[in-house]
Formats: structure tokens, sequence, C-alpha cells
């Protein structure tokens, strides 16, 4: 009911409703002007409010995408194999263990070089980093990549070491400097984050093997070493249990933030009204109607929370901009976040300043010229 109510506040636009809108506007700044150090006060306690919102919800989005795509690479099944620390898997191993488990699934040797890492192309060094992965011909199929161009690499390739990479499809040159070797470019891939290269066409210290499809403990019953298998399937599900819990206290973080700042604009209003009193009285008693003072003191909080929107929406994005960048998480630029952002802010004040703007719209002439 109070929504509906702030919604019937503001009429429609005519020729004349904008130069009134206009004066209303003009007359609202002036009040927030004379308002000093308690506007200022009050924009910053939303600056920060919403610097926080903006962060959090930004920060648990990226966080959350990130790790949905580390998931869905590995997909519903998969196993990674992982011999004991200071016993690596030999390349006889795994011949070994990929002729033990042929025609039980799909399986692919690999090992993560580096995340972080910048390319050098036929223009120069690369904007992005990348995720450097050595492996063989099997992995696009067990990570569930797509080749968009080119191709994949050929068992031969793998084998043999050749220098040859899989790039990301928005990486155009043929010839990129990896890790100090210059690899030729044979095909390009979906996913935007990672470089693949042939295993053998590096040094590797601690390659892993992953499988998807039937048990892999037979065939490594074969190998006669102590292994760690790591299944995709509970590490799924305790991450959407995680994330599901983040999301909930990402939520009461932005709730208690807008909360604080809800109580400072109300406060703010009431004090302003106050110190106004007079001020409303004259305004009646001239011919102010009930519906103008409403409008009056309900566009200052939201002017308010503009001001303090065009602070902390900037301030949360980049913070957390760099914060990932810093870890190597890349996230695309959180249009939907901002936008929530700006209509919470803006709804906060409205629904903050409506029962002080309503007092003062209510306010009768002569009570408010007598007061001191």
């Amino acid at each position: 009911m109070q929504m509906y109510h702030l919604l019937k506040i503001f009429p429609t636009f005519t020729k004349k409703r904008i130069c009134e809108m206009k004066e209303l506007i003009a007359q609202a700044l002036r009040m927030v002007g004379r308002g000093g150090v308690r506007s200022l006060m009050t924009v910053t306690v939303i600056a920060v409010g919403i610097t926080s919102f903006t962060g959090v919800i930004t920060a648990v989005g990226a966080i959350d995408n990130h790790l949905e795509k580390t998931y869905s690479k590995l997909g519903r099944g998969t196993s990674i194999i992982r011999s004991k620390k200071g016993d690596a898997f030999t390349r006889g191993e795994i011949d070994l263990f990929k002729e033990s488990y042929q025609g039980k699934g799909v399986m692919t040797i690999m090992e993560d070089l580096s995340f972080g890492e910048s390319v050098i192309t036929d223009s120069g060094e690369s904007n992005p980093v990348y995720h450097i992965v050595a492996s063989d011909e099997n992995y696009i199929s067990f990570s569930n990549i797509d080749i968009c161009s080119g191709r994949n690499f050929s068992p031969q390739e793998s084998q043999c070491g050749k220098m040859v990479c899989l790039l990301p499809q928005d990486i155009e040159s043929k010839v990129v400097s990896i890790c100090g070797k210059k690899y030729h470019s044979i095909g390009r891939h979906t996913d935007k984050e990672t470089i693949i290269i042939p295993y053998t066409s590096t040094t590797i210290t601690d390659p892993a093997i992953g499988v998807r499809g039937e048990d892999p403990h037979e065939a490594l019953s074969r190998l006669r070493k102590e292994c760690t298998i790591t299944r995709s399937d509970p590490h799924a599900t305790g991450y959407s249990k995680a994330m599901g819990a983040l999301s909930i206290a990402a939520f009461i973080i932005g709730s208690v933030t807008m909360l604080a700042a809800s109580i400072n604009i109300m406060n703010s209003m009431l004090v302003s009204i106050k110190e106004q009193r007079r001020e409303i009285g004259v305004m009646k008693a001239t011919g102010a109607s009930n519906s103008y003072i409403l409008r009056l003191y309900l566009l200052q909080p939201l002017l308010l929370s503009l001001a303090g929107s065009l602070i902390g929406v900037p301030v949360g994005t980049a913070g957390i901009y760099l914060i990932l960048a810093i870890k190597g998480i890349v996230f695309n630029f959180p249009w939907r976040t901002i936008i929530l952002s700006i209509v919470t802010s803006v709804a906060t004040a409205l629904i903050s300043g409506y029962l002080p703007a309503k007092r003062a719209a209510t306010t009768e002439p002569i009570e408010a010229l007598r007061s001191k």
C-alpha cells in the first residue's frame, strides 16, 4: 500500500508539470545544500552502503561463475587421479594406465602449468591472463570444450612433443610465446581462459590423469602405486551448498548496509523537517499544497541516494575488480548488479523518506509558523 502511494505522488509529465518539476528539483537542491555536513554525512553513509552492497553481490556472482565454469568443464562422473606427493607418474606408467583403461571411457593426461599467465602474440603481449594446461588430444573431450576453428591435437603430436597449441577463440595470432617457448596455433576453442599445449612439449613435474567412464581402480591396480582419486560429484555438491550459504550471507550483508543507510536517511529528514517547520508553514500559507510539500521532501532523500550511488557503485565495482584480478578471476561487467544497486538505493530513499515527508505535508500552517 505504501508503494502505491509513492507511485501516485509523481503525476504524469506534461509541459506544465515539467516546469513545476524543475522548480521542485531546484528548491530540493537548495534545501539539501543548506543541510551542509548533515547532507554530506548522509551521502557518505549511502555511498558506503552501496559500495558494500555492489561489492559483495559482484564478488559472489564472479566467484560463483568462476567455480561453475571450473566444475562444468569436468561434468558429472569424472575423476582426477594424482600420485602421492613426491612420486609423480612416469611416461611408462601413464602408457600402462592408458592401455588398461582403453574402452572403458575417456582418459587424458594433464598438468596445470600456471594460472594467470600472459602470452606474447604477433601483436605483442596479451592483455588478459590465461590458464596454461599441458595435456593430450583427449583433454578437449574430457573437459567438454568445443573446437570452434582449426583442429585438435593428433595422437602423434601429443606423443612426439610437437610445438603446437590450442588457443581461446579471441586470440587470432598464428604463433604465440608461452612460458618462454614458441608454439604454432592449430585450432581455437570455446574456453576463453585456457591455452592447451601437448604435455610432451614441455617439462611436467606432477601430471594428473583424468577419466570419465568406468571406475579406474582396476586399471590403477596394475600400476601398484599409491594414488588419490578426486571425484567431481561430491565437490560439485559441496560447491553448490557453499555458494548457497555465501549468497545468503551476501544478501544479509547487503540488507544490513542498506538498513543502516535507510535509518540515516530517516533521521536526517526528521532533523531537516524540524529545522524547517517555519519554512513549511510559510509555503503552506502562501498556497503550497500537501502533495507539493510531500514531493519536495521526498526529492531530497532521492537526490542524496543518487549522489551516494554515483560514488558507491564505481568504488564498489572497481574495488572488487582489482581484488579478483589479483586472484586471476575474470568476470563480466556487472550491469545487473549496478542496476540493482541503484534501484535498491532509490527504493530505500523513497521508503525511508516517506513518513518524514508525510509528516511535513500534513503539518498545520499555524502550528508551523508558531514554532521556534
